[in-house]
């Protein structure tokens, strides 16, 4: 929607935002209270905005829009870094989906700006490194042709694909 691309600088607590058109970068805020590096940035399909701060053990985030407004949302339940966290987006609802290293599961809903804990734990079990206690080792991904959210879990030969639908909606099954 802005042409461009978001980036979360920690070290500098700034987010700025390339413009493709123009081959320039400019701040759109600086001085965020965030961690300095493991900073993070998604985009949301449903909502048409980014989400991104996060870093270290922070749990600071904010929202850009369109427009690259800068708001402060509700602060994480979980440390939003590598290794303490995944955080992506539900191609249906919208959520955006947080998984943490203690196995807890939270949804953050753009339209109240509240976190919801989710119930459960038992999915939590391929997301986490059991030995290390960490979210390691997994990629994700919302796959909106579906509606669900993947997760690719890197285990050597036993690496194993879950799919997770967390809205019901459109999507091919």
């Amino acid at each position: 929607e802005m042409g461009g691309l978001i980036l979360v600088n920690g070290g500098s607590g700034g987010i700025l935002f390339y413009n493709e058109s123009t081959g320039q970068w400019s701040e759109l805020a600086r001085n965020l209270p965030m961690g300095e590096y493991s900073n993070f940035a998604t985009y949301n399909p449903v909502y048409k905005v980014v989400v991104g701060g996060g870093g270290l053990s922070a749990t600071n985030i904010y929202k850009i829009d369109r427009f690259g407004n800068v708001t402060t949302l509700p602060n994480s339940p979980v440390p939003l870094n590598y290794m303490q966290s995944l955080f992506t987006v539900d191609p249906v609802s919208g959520d955006y989906l947080v998984f943490g290293s203690d196995g807890s599961f939270w949804t953050l809903n753009l339209t109240t700006n509240t976190w919801t804990r989710q119930p459960g734990s038992n999915f939590f079990d391929p997301v986490n490194d059991i030995t290390y206690g960490h979210v390691i080792q997994v990629v994700h991904a919302p796959v909106s042709t579906y509606g669900v959210t993947m997760f690719v879990k890197f285990n050597g030969s036993a690496s194993t694909v879950y799919l997770y639908k967390h809205a019901p909606g459109t999507g091919t099954p």
